[in-house]
This record gives structure tokens, C-alpha cells and sequence, in this order.
């Protein structure tokens, strides 16, 4: 599993990041650098989950969040990291993320949610039986699959997600069938532990999110302990320098949220510095 590991190895702060789906650790870069001037001895590591291509070569399409815990913790324990400062999911790999801070060996003293994934299914997924029962099972044979990626990359351009190849839509959609058979039976027990144990967690997302809807977004900030959209940092502006401060957040929550109007999907690539911050502003509530 192809991972980067920088900065100081006996740093006294160690972050770890998880990409969407489709995704990589290339997603992280951006961020690096702001962290790394605002957090001595800081030491990143990020790493690359299983994809679609290895899906296709081993015909293992599960992906479920479970799954990619116990990928996240192979590779952790093999760097001997026992302790994560902040650990990053972004998308659908906010889940994995979660579990690894509620449920391994791991201790984790924070957690970021960036653009999370919900329960609901992506906009560009519906009607749902169609992607579900019929593509899904065709894109699994490659006789038929290079049809289901085509049909995938009309749909795209039909929805007007045309920035979004098949490929991509087609990973979206494996990860979402794999992950949401927990919404209703294991996700509110995943989130009254994380209550519960109250772990620091900083949610970020993009009020021009096109994958995730907004409204969801903020549906879920409730979910992760933020009910109160007075207590949230709120930002114009389409990147760092442009940026401007439209609410003062609630500086001393434990759950801050983090709203960019103009931010899409990838909002932390817009706003790397000011994401970096409140990153940064997370170490006053470690335990």
C-alpha cells in the first residue's frame, strides 16, 4: 500500500490523513506545508487505499469501512505508530477513520471530518435501483464493463457532473453500496461512542459541494456534536486569499465546524492555510 511518511519521526505531533473514493494521498499535499509552520516536530503520514484498478485485477470489490480500518492499522502498526494526534478522513474516508479512533488499538486524541459522506446516497447516484442492482453487479464482469463505464460516463455528463469521468463515478459508487448497509443498524452506536468518548473533532465542508449535498452536511453536523449553526465558523471567498471571516465560530468548542460558502467537495484544497489553523488550534483540547 503506497504511503508517504514526512517531517520528524520523533515528532511530538503525528498526523495521519485518509482519502475519498476515488482518492489518493497526492489529495494531502497541500496541506503539509501550512501544518508544518504552524506545528513543530510535526510528523504526516498519508497512504493510498486499495482502488477500482486493484478491483478490477483481484474481482475483491468490497471496500467497506471496516475493511480500510483494518488496512489503516496494518500500516500504522508497521511504522510502530501507536498514537495519532489528528487523524484526517475526507469523503468516504471519514468512516474508516472513525472506526479507527473508536474501535483499534490506536489512540487517537482527534479527529477531522472533511466534505463526510452521509447515509444518503450521491445526487449522481440515483434512482438508486439502477446503479445498485443492475450496474453494479455488470461492472463486475468484464465482458460488460467497458459498457457500464461508458453508460457511467453519459450519466455524468447528463447530471452535469461532466468534471467527473466513469471511472470515478463508478468508485463513488462502490464505496458508497459498500458502506451503507451500516446507516441504520451500526452508525448511530458509532456516534454515541464517539459522544461518548469525546474525542476532539474538527468538521469541515464546502457550501458549494456538488457530491455531498450542503443541507446534509450541515444534517450531520448535529450527528457529530455541533447542532447549533450559531457556533460555526463561517467563510466567503473561493480560496485562502480571498477568503473573509462571515461568522466568528465558538473557539472554544470541542467539535468546531468549519463552513466555506464557496467550497466544493475539496474544500480543504481551497483553503489549505486556513484549514491548517483550526487543524492546529485542535492540540489545546488533546488529552
Amino acid at each position: 500500500m503506497p504511503y508517504i511518511r514526512v517531517g520528524d519521526r520523533n515528532g511530538t505531533t503525528k498526523i495521519v490523513a485518509i482519502h475519498g473514493t476515488p482518492g489518493s494521498l497526492e489529495d494531502y499535499r497541500c496541506l503539509i506545508a501550512p501544518l508544518q509552520k504552524r506545528i513543530p516536530k510535526l510528523e504526516f503520514v498519508a497512504m493510498t487505499l486499495p482502488d477500482l484498478n486493484y478491483s478490477f485485477r483481484t474481482g475483491a470489490f468490497w471496500h467497506s469501512a471496516e475493511e480500510k480500518k483494518q488496512l489503516i492499522l496494518e500500516l500504522l502498526t508497521s511504522l510502530r505508530i501507536e498514537n495519532v494526534d489528528v487523524l484526517i478522513g475526507h469523503s468516504a474516508g471519514v468512516y474508516p477513520a472513525l472506526l479507527t479512533a473508536l474501535y483499534s488499538p490506536i489512540r487517537v486524541r482527534s479527529l477531522v471530518s472533511l466534505s463526510s459522506s452521509g447515509t444518503k446516497i450521491l445526487r449522481f447516484l440515483h434512482p438508486e435501483w439502477l446503479f445498485s442492482k443492475i450496474l453494479l453487479p455488470l461492472v463486475r464482469r468484464p465482458s460488460t464493463r467497458p459498457a457500464v463505464l461508458a453508460l457511467f460516463d453519459a450519466a455524468m455528463v447528463v447530471t452535469g457532473f461532466d468534471k467527473m469521468s466513469g471511472y470515478d463515478a463508478c468508485s463513488s459508487q462502490q464505496s458508497q453500496h459498500a458502506t451503507r448497509y451500516w446507516d441504520k443498524r451500526n452508525a448511530p452506536r458509532w456516534f454515541s461512542d464517539l459522544e461518548r468518548k469525546d474525542i476532539p473533532r474538527l468538521m469541515i465542508y464546502g457550501g458549494r459541494d456538488r457530491l455531498v449535498r450542503p443541507r446534509d452536511s450541515a444534517a450531520l453536523t448535529k450527528v457529530w456534536g455541533s447542532p447549533s449553526p450559531s457556533s460555526h465558523f463561517i467563510f466567503d471567498g473561493k480560496d485562502d486569499n480571498s477568503a473573509s471571516l462571515k461568522q466568528m465560530g465558538d473557539t472554544e468548542s470541542r467539535c468546531p465546524v468549519l463552513v466555506f460558502n464557496e467550497g466544493g467537495h475539496f474544500a480543504f484544497m481551497q483553503f489549505p492555510e486556513i484549514v491548517a489553523e483550526h487543524i492546529a488550534r485542535l492540540n489545546k483540547f488533546m488529552v
